[in-house]
């Protein structure tokens, strides 16, 4: 009896020396944890931001479009389009190709605009030239958008629209023409786009072309 009364007081503290070592280990490793968790969140926020750093420092490239838009009379398409079709044939031929474009430079084709647009990818741009007639305004607008692809060629995208205003006490209503088309360059390729048909300022009928020279400015 008297060793069990020895004994007994030893006992309970040791299980509670136990015990307390149990909740000492819990606790530990909840706020392991948590430490672990804030630490990751950390280095996910401090990536994110460096990503988001490094994506700002990386301009985007610069795409200059040199753009020629050219009227052709009804009498001068049928060799254009003759051109036109020997270049689809022949994709690769730049003899065809150029041909083409000296044929659109020539009289009595009327060159219309011919800017040099600058923008950068996958940003458009635009420009407007007006011109007055006798009775009307004419507002010739040319818009470019530029996507230079993981090959390093250029897909351009581009809208060519005539706004015609008639001018006060002139009882004819307002029009518009508008023309979209896409085409794919390598850089400095010239590709002939259009053979659209619109209304002139002279009232005929006549054939829109564009010569588009797109490149990446380094």
């Amino acid at each position: 009896m008297l060793l069990e009364q020895i004994l007994q007081p030893d006992g309970r503290r040791n299980n509670l020396h136990n015990s307390m070592t149990e909740r000492e280990f819990i606790m530990n490793y909840s706020v392991t944890r948590k430490v672990l968790y804030i630490a990751i969140f950390l280095w996910l926020a401090s990536s994110c931001i460096l990503n988001a750093d490094t994506a700002q420092s990386v301009p985007q490239k610069q795409v200059q479009i040199k753009a020629e838009v050219v009227e052709v009379p009804s009498e001068v398409n049928n060799h254009i389009s003759l051109l036109m079709n020997k270049v689809s044939e022949n994709p690769t031929s730049a003899a065809f190709s150029l041909d083409l474009v000296t044929a659109l430079r020539k009289p009595p084709i009327e060159s219309l605009v011919s800017p040099i647009i600058t923008t950068i990818d996958n940003k458009d741009a635009k420009i407007s030239v007006q011109t007055v007639a006798e009775k009307y305004v004419w507002q010739k607008s040319l818009r470019v958008l530029p996507h230079i692809n993981d090959d390093k060629t250029i897909s351009l995208r581009t809208f060519i629209s005539f706004k015609k205003t008639a001018k006060p006490g002139i009882g004819t209503s307002d029009s518009e023409e508008a023309f979209a088309t896409t085409s794919r360059h390598h850089d400095r390729e010239s590709i002939v786009v259009g053979g659209f048909v619109r209304t002139s300022e002279d009232g005929q009928n006549k054939y829109l072309y564009a010569i588009l020279t797109p490149s990446v400015v380094e």
